[in-house]
């Protein structure tokens, strides 16, 4: 699942951060299914704004 096509940003920053995270979307912007490239990192907690909060299976 993924908010946006964003270049890779946050999982750079993600790759030394060691505390807990969470992706908070706006639910229009969610979408099923996205291609993964070797930098993505998944996040444990997704939350759309509007309506729904997903436990993704990562670690937390």
């Amino acid at each position: 699942m993924t908010c946006s096509p964003g270049g890779g940003y946050y999982d750079r920053y993600l790759e030394y951060y060691q505390g807990p995270a969470i992706l908070v979307c706006p639910d229009r912007l969610l979408q099923p299914r996205v291609p993964v490239g070797l930098h993505d990192r998944r996040v444990p907690i997704v939350v759309a704004t509007e309506t729904q909060i997903w436990r993704t299976g990562a670690a937390l």
